[in-house]
């Protein structure tokens, strides 16, 4: 059997619907077999040079939260497929699973 995982970033204080989405994406995760990892604690803290993409962010936390995701790589060698979600998707209920689409 495949060793499904999905991932997802939701650090520095996001909006109280991430977690609904979040939630969404655990209940999904849980009916088509996958690990969900929700990465809460910045790692990299990766502040670019310069960026005109989410100025407020930067400012605000002193990185960029996107670059985070790169977290996910340091799990390709424990699962068959990796996904990564941002945390503002919410899945519907009838989704169906990814790796068989």
């Amino acid at each position: 059997m495949a060793r499904k995982l999905i991932y997802q970033v939701a650090v520095g204080n996001p909006p109280s619907f991430y977690e609904h989405c979040i939630n969404t994406v655990r209940s999904y995760a849980q009916r088509h077999g996958f690990e969900h990892i929700v990465q809460r604690q910045p790692k990299l803290r990766i502040r670019p040079y310069r960026s005109a993409r989410s100025r407020e962010a930067v400012e605000r936390l002193g990185y960029l939260p996107v670059y985070e995701k790169e977290n996910a790589f340091a799990y390709l060698d424990r699962f068959d497929f990796v996904v990564v979600i941002d945390a503002d998707v919410a899945i519907r209920p009838n989704a169906p699973d990814i790796t068989e689409e």
